[in-house]
C-alpha cells in the first residue's frame, strides 16, 4: 500500500512539478497555500455528478435484479472515488489525487462486490471498509509532502479530514432544510413547483450531492480555519483529560473491593459501557498529546492526568474481554460478539502499549505517538480483511450454536432460528436446512416457517407466535382447569424462562392475578425456583413482583443453602406447588395501613 501510494505521488509530482521542501511547522497547510478560487464550484458539479450516478445505480433496484452485485458495487466505488478525489485533491496534484481516489474506489468496489457476490453483507463489514479507507488518506496526504512516518503530517492529516466530514456533513441536512424552507415559502403563495420538486428524490439527491461537494471545496479552500477548528476540537478534549482520568482511576481503584460481580448483574451492557470508556480514553488522550512536544500541554497536571488515563485503557479492555467471555459462554458466538471480540483485541493491544509508554520516566509521549502509528497500520490492514469474505462471522456463528444445540447447551425453545436465516449469512440458511431433516418436528415446523420469510421481522414474529403456542402446552395451569390466555403467553414468552425443568402458572381465586414459578440458574451458583407476580389492567399483563432471593435469617453455611436448593427443586420437578393463606400483621393509623407488612 505505501508503496503504491508512493509511486502515484512520484509520478503526479514528475508530471506536474515537484512540490517544494517544506517546513515541519507548515506540513498542513503547504498543499492549500496556492488558492484554487474554482475548487467549490468544480467539487460542487463533481459532486452533483456522482450523486446523480448513484442515484440511477441504486434507485429502484431490487435483489433479483440482473447485474444487481455489480450495480451495488459500482455505486459504492463511485462515492469512494468522489469523497477520496475532494477530500485529498489539491492544484498541484490533481493526476495523483485522482490515481489515490481510483486506488480505494477499486479497493471498496471490488470488496463491496465480492461480499454481495456470496449473497451476505453486513453494515459491520462496510464500517471496517470505511474505517481502513479513512486511515489510507492520511499516509497518502503525508506521503506527497514527507515521509510516510512524519507523525506530525498523519495527525494533523487525519484530524483535519475528520473536521472536513464533520462539517462538510452537517451542510447536507442544513442545505435540505433550506430547500424545504424556501418550499414552504412559495408555497404560502400559491406557487407548489418547488414543493413539488423536493417530493422527487433525483432533486435531494442534486442537493446532498452539490452541497457536500461544495462544502468540501470551501472548506479546503480556508484550511487555516480548519487547522484553528482542529486545534480548538483537541483543546476542548483534552479539557477532559483530568476528570475523565480521575474518574476511571477511581473505577478501577473500587474494583478490588465491589468485586466485578455488580458489572453483570446490572441490566445495562456492561461491554459498551466498558467499550466507550476505553474508546473515549484513547481519543481524548490523543487530543491531548498532540502531533509533537511543541504543541501538547505543558500543565502538569494535565501531564500526570495523561500517564494515568493511558494506563486505564489496558484494565478496561481486559475487564471487557471478561465480560465478553461470560456472554459468549451464556449465549454462545453471533457475528455481533465477534466484532465486539475484535475491539477487544484492538483495546487490548492499545491498552498495552499506552500502559508499557506510561511506565517510562521520559518521552511517554514520543512513545505513544510512534505506536499510533503502527497500530494505525495494523488497524487498516485488519480493517481490510474483515472487510472482505474471509472471515465470515456468520458461518462462524452458525456452527457455534448448533453445537451448543446439539450438546444440550441451548434448549429447542432457546434456539434463535431467525438469527440463524438472517443474521448468519448464507452459511446460517443452509445450517438451517440440514437440521431440517435430523431435528423434532416442533424445531423444523419453526425452521419452515423462518426460511419462507423475506422480511426479518416477520420471520421472528412468526417464529415467536409459534413458540407461543408450544409454551402453552409447557405451562401447566394450578388448578389445572384454568387456561392462560393468549395475551398473558405473549408477555411470558418475553419474560420467563419456562424452558428447564419446570413451570407452573399458579392461580388465585381472581381472573387478574397469576403466579409464575419456573426455574432460575445463574452463572455462578446453584438451581433455584423464581417466582413471578402477574396482574392484568384493561386486558395488559404485566410483571408487578420477582423473587429468587433465599430466606433471611434461615439458612447457615453453603451446605444448608445447598441443601435447601436441592429440596425446593425436588419438589418443584414433583410438583408439590400450591398457594397457601398467609397471615401478616401491619401498622394502621386509624383505617390507613402504614410501614411494612409483618409475619
Amino acid at each position: 500500500l505505501l508503496g503504491l501510494l508512493s509511486l502515484s505521488s512520484r509520478v503526479s509530482v514528475g508530471l506536474f512539478g515537484r512540490v517544494k521542501a517544506v517546513s515541519i511547522n507548515n506540513v498542513v497547510t503547504h498543499m492549500q497555500s496556492e488558492a484554487w478560487p474554482q475548487r467549490p464550484l468544480l467539487f460542487a458539479v463533481l459532486g452533483a455528478v456522482f450523486a446523480l450516478a448513484i442515484h440511477f445505480l441504486v434507485t429502484d433496484l431490487k435483489l433479483t435484479d440482473p447485474g444487481f452485485n455489480w450495480r451495488i458495487a459500482l455505486a459504492v466505488g463511485v462515492a469512494a472515488f468522489g469523497l477520496g478525489f475532494a477530500v485529498c485533491t489539491h492544484r498541484r496534484n490533481i493526476f495523483s489525487g485522482a490515481v489515490f481516489a481510483l486506488f480505494i474506489a477499486a479497493i471498496a468496489g471490488g470488496t463491496t462486490y465480492w461480499r454481495l457476490y456470496l449473497d451476505w453483507s453486513s453494515w459491520f463489514n462496510f464500517l471496517a471498509l470505511a474505517i481502513s479507507l479513512f486511515i489510507f488518506a492520511p499516509f497518502y496526504q503525508t506521503i506527497l509532502i514527507s515521509h510516510w512516518r512524519d507523525y506530525r503530517a498523519l495527525h494533523q492529516h487525519a484530524w483535519g479530514n475528520t473536521v472536513v466530514f464533520a462539517l462538510g456533513g452537517a451542510f447536507i441536512p442544513l442545505s435540505l432544510g433550506l430547500a424545504f424552507l424556501l418550499a414552504a415559502l412559495f408555497s404560502i403563495a400559491g406557487i407548489d413547483f418547488l414543493k413539488e420538486l423536493l417530493r422527487e428524490d433525483l432533486t435531494r439527491t442534486l442537493i446532498m450531492g452539490v452541497a457536500l461537494g461544495a462544502a468540501i471545496g470551501v472548506l479546503r479552500e480556508h484550511d487555516s480555519i480548519i487547522a484553528s477548528t482542529q486545534a480548538l476540537v483537541q483543546s476542548v478534549f483534552s479539557l477532559l483529560v483530568v476528570p475523565l482520568a480521575v474518574g476511571l482511576g477511581v473505577f478501577l481503584l473500587a474494583l478490588p473491593f465491589t468485586g466485578l460481580e455488580p458489572l453483570w448483574s446490572t441490566k445495562t451492557s456492561s461491554t459498551a459501557i466498558l467499550f466507550s470508556c476505553a474508546v473515549g480514553a484513547l481519543i481524548i488522550l490523543n487530543a491531548a498529546i498532540r502531533e509533537d512536544d511543541s504543541t501538547q500541554s505543558k500543565n502538569s497536571l494535565v501531564l500526570l492526568a495523561s500517564r494515568v488515563l493511558a494506563m486505564t485503557v489496558a484494565p478496561l479492555a481486559l475487564i471487557s474481554v471478561y465480560s465478553l467471555k461470560l456472554r459468549i459462554d451464556q449465549y454462545g458466538l453471533t457475528p455481533d460478539r465477534l466484532w465486539a471480540a475484535v475491539v477487544c483485541l484492538l483495546l487490548v493491544l492499545y491498552g498495552l502499549g499506552y500502559f508499557l509508554s506510561a511506565l517510562r520516566r521520559s518521552r511517554f509521549f514520543v512513545w505513544v505517538r510512534s505506536y499510533n502509528l503502527y497500530m494505525a497500520l495494523v488497524v487498516s490492514a485488519l480493517a481490510v480483511l474483515l472487510a472482505t469474505p474471509l472471515l465470515d462471522f456468520g458461518a462462524v456463528s452458525a456452527r457455534d450454536q448448533l453445537a451448543r444445540f446439539e450438546n444440550g447447551i441451548t434448549s429447542e425453545d432457546d434456539l434463535d432460528l431467525t438469527a440463524f436465516a438472517f443474521d448468519f449469512g448464507p452459511a446460517g440458511r443452509k445450517t438451517l436446512e440440514d437440521m431440517r431433516a435430523t431435528t423434532s418436528t416442533a424445531v423444523a415446523a419453526r425452521i419452515d416457517i423462518v426460511l419462507d420469510q423475506d422480511k426479518r421481522w416477520n420471520a421472528a414474529r412468526l417464529e415467536k407466535q409459534k413458540n407461543e403456542r408450544d409454551l402453552k402446552d409447557i405451562i401447566k395451569s394450578i388448578p389445572s382447569t384454568r387456561q392462560i390466555p393468549d395475551e398473558l403467553l405473549s408477555v411470558l414468552r418475553a419474560s420467563v424462562n419456562c424452558r428447564d425443568q419446570y413451570c407452573y402458572a399458579v392461580w388465585p381465586e381472581n381472573d387478574d392475578t397469576v403466579l409464575i414459578v419456573d426455574q432460575s440458574c445463574p452463572l455462578s451458583g446453584l438451581c433455584r425456583p423464581k417466582v413471578t407476580l402477574y396482574i392484568r389492567n384493561d386486558f395488559n399483563w404485566r410483571r408487578v413482583f420477582q423473587r429468587t432471593k433465599l430466606p433471611d435469617g434461615e439458612l447457615g453455611n453453603e451446605d444448608d443453602v445447598a441443601a435447601y436448593l436441592q429440596k425446593l427443586e425436588s419438589a418443584a420437578m414433583q410438583g408439590e406447588i400450591e398457594l397457601r393463606p398467609v397471615q401478616r400483621m401491619q401498622i394502621f393509623i386509624g383505617d390507613s395501613p402504614i410501614g411494612p407488612v409483618v409475619e
